[in-house]
């Protein structure tokens, strides 16, 4: 195409004259400050898309998407109890799933699918939705074990296909995770000490899995306590609990049982009071009177109250009922006291 070129009085000079070199120079200058200025604008748009795909649901192929629903609880007495059983919330994306597995001794998982807030070779994967914080806002809480990085066994894993059985990884160490709305981990390696005689200390025992009970507002303190079970066998489950406070993860440095067998039975309740209380009760039956087991019962209770985010033992008390007792968690516990 040709521009029509304006009109003169006069001829030009010289040092009027522009070069064609100098114009096509300057014009690639404007086309290549046009495309500069194109390109910004595709990267910004490209990693605003992206950022709202991963706020949407991203997580690399997570378990469970944004309003998706936990297919499994973890197994045991007591494990998944609550109502803050969750796998989604409207303010975090691609949560993963609650699997099933087991806190006993030696426990095996399958492998947890990748998922922004798991590191890799993770299951035995528990997940709740609550406010722990106390500022209004829910954040997300998991237990999840390391897995060691071979199949039980020994053997490679045959099919993935769904009538197939996942293949199992042995659990290493339970570990306990917050994320909050805006991204922030907190992590912590679950232990416990089991108490001696004359107030010393045991043992400290790391499980290989663990498994959310509830999380519940306990206590006069902001935000929600989490309970924990460390430990199942035939006889029962083992349980501590949990509070984030100015960014760590706390132990509350009691060791809680329920559940149990025909003979031995346990169960613990968070009543309201000044202060709140955790009352920690074990059945032992004692003299049978005829079948099905029914007879006398020794009641032992153990009254913990809570001083910031630990449980202090206060006193112990023993009766005895011919009642048979109840062997769960109380509500308390489990959806908080008033």
């Amino acid at each position: 195409m040709t521009t029509q070129l304006p009109s003169r009085e006069r001829p030009q000079t010289e040092a009027e004259y522009e070069h064609p070199d100098v114009l096509f120079e300057e014009a690639h200058r404007r086309r290549r400050r046009r495309w500069m200025a194109g390109s910004a604008l595709i990267g910004v748009t490209a990693i605003a898309g992206a950022l709202l795909l991963g706020m949407g649901g991203g997580g690399g192929g997570s378990g469970g998407g944004a309003g998706g629903r936990a297919h499994g609880q973890p197994s045991g007495s007591g494990s998944g109890a609550g109502s803050g059983h969750a796998s989604s919330s409207a303010l975090l994306g691609g949560v993963p799933s609650t699997q099933r597995y087991s806190t006993s001794a030696g426990a095996a998982c399958p492998l947890a699918p990748r998922s922004r807030y798991l590191p890799p070779w993770s299951g035995c994967v528990s997940v709740m939705v609550a406010d722990v914080t106390g500022d209004g806002r829910r954040d997300l809480v998991l237990t999840y074990s390391r897995l060691r990085h071979f199949v039980l066994h020994g053997l490679p894993p045959r099919s993935t296909a769904p009538h197939k059985d996942a293949a199992l990884y042995p659990a290493l160490q339970a570990m306990l995770r917050v994320v909050t709305p805006d991204g922030h981990m907190v992590t912590v390696p679950i232990h416990y000490q089991v108490p001696q005689p004359h107030g010393r200390l045991g043992l400290l025992y790391v499980p290989a899995a663990a498994a959310l009970i509830s999380v519940a507002h306990v206590n006069d303190l902001p935000g929600k306590e989490i309970f924990v079970q460390v430990g199942q066998i035939s006889s029962g489950s083992t349980a501590v609990a949990y509070s984030l406070y100015r960014g760590q993860l706390i132990n509350s440095g009691a060791v809680l049982a329920y559940g149990g067998d025909g003979g031995t039975r346990a169960t613990f309740q968070c009543v309201a009071g000044n202060p709140q209380q955790l009352l920690q009760r074990t059945f032992e039956l004692i003299n049978v009177t005829h079948e099905p087991i029914y007879g006398l019962w020794k009641e032992t209770t153990a009254t913990y109250r809570w001083q910031g985010r630990r449980l202090v033992r206060a006193r112990q008390s023993t009766v005895k009922r011919d009642a048979a007792p109840r062997d769960s968690i109380g509500a308390g516990c489990t959806r908080g006291v008033t």
